[in-house]
């Protein structure tokens, strides 16, 4: 007899797992009636394969591996493999970066601005500050722009006159030499590379370059926003006005570039010594960066990483 195959007949292998029902099985017996009659003649002439009944159709291939992989080649036949998946596939899954906090999943957006909050001082102390300020503005115009000519006109004592008038001198002036330093809040300019996920983000602010920019917001008399643009490079660890300030930048350079009527820049800074967030969920970031800048001033005085380079 003839061996021929069963592939040019059309013939499917019968599987129990297939859910023909009666059509499917006459289909069966017909192609294997035709194949008996076929092979036992001297002529063969492969015919054509036969489309696929409904029935055939509805048979579904089930893998058991999943790393099982399907390919269809040239010859029309259907190959299974069930080995490892290649190498290739399971190095790209090594090169996902970790805790992007779905950065890409949202469309290619980064997880984080370019300029990111580093550091508040808290909402309620910001406010408290800031209404102080106002307050003792109105106490010093109350005291000094009203009473004390008052006063004079009446001809009151010099000593109950200039009392009046410290009254409402002494809490401004206070209130503005105490204040003047307070840090509100703190921006730090990213670069590209960095604003994906949080391991990045973490490997930049350990070693964030001196000439990476910070954005420092202070308060005016009146309570209002002050930013003061810088580097890390231009602040360092010191201590002034019996500890009222912890941070001082030169700012000579600054100066000359301003007009005379301008105000002059803001050289002293109140960071408030806390290793929590900060108020924020990225506070984290400035213990980073504070660190960084404690070892670049002991380094530049001498001092060992160790030890604090604090005056």
């Amino acid at each position: 007899m003839m061996k021929t195959s069963l592939r040019p007949l059309g013939l499917v292998a019968w599987s129990p797992r297939c859910n023909t029902g009666r059509a499917g099985r006459l289909t069966m017996l017909r192609q294997i009636s035709r194949f008996t009659s076929v092979a036992s003649s001297t002529d063969f002439t492969p015919s054509p394969p036969s489309p696929p009944s409904p029935a055939r159709a509805s048979c579904r291939l089930r893998l058991r591996n999943p790393n099982s992989t399907l390919s269809r080649r040239g010859t029309g036949r259907l190959t299974i493999s069930t080995g490892p998946a290649p190498k290739s596939d399971r190095g790209n899954s090594r090169n996902l970066v970790e805790g992007n906090e779905g950065a890409q999943a949202a469309g290619g957006k980064a997880a984080y601005p370019e300029r990111l909050i580093i550091y508040h001082a808290g909402t309620g102390k910001t406010t408290f500050l800031a209404c102080l300020k106002v307050t003792t503005l109105f106490v010093f115009g109350f005291f000094d722009m009203i009473m004390t000519p008052a006063y004079i006109a009446a001809g009151e004592p010099f000593l109950k006159t200039a009392g009046v008038a410290l009254c409402g001198l002494v809490p401004a002036v206070y209130v503005a030499w105490s204040t003047g330093p307070f840090v509100a809040a703190m921006h730090m300019h990213l670069p590209p590379y960095a604003r994906w996920s949080r391991a990045i983000l973490e490997r930049f602010a350990r070693t964030a370059p001196p000439n990476t920019r910070l954005d420092v917001t202070t308060m005016t008399l009146i309570g209002k926003p002050r930013v003061s643009s810088m580097t890390l490079a231009d602040l360092r660890p010191e201590r002034r006005r019996f500890g009222m300030v912890n941070y001082v930048r030169d700012t000579a350079r600054a100066d000359a570039r301003r007009r005379w009527w301008r105000f002059r820049a803001v050289g002293e800074f109140n960071v408030h010594e806390q290793r929590g967030s900060g108020g924020v969920k990225t506070g984290w970031v400035w213990n980073e960066v504070k660190e960084g800048i404690d070892k670049r001033a002991a380094a530049a005085a001498g001092v060992p990483v160790g030890q604090k380079g604090r005056k």
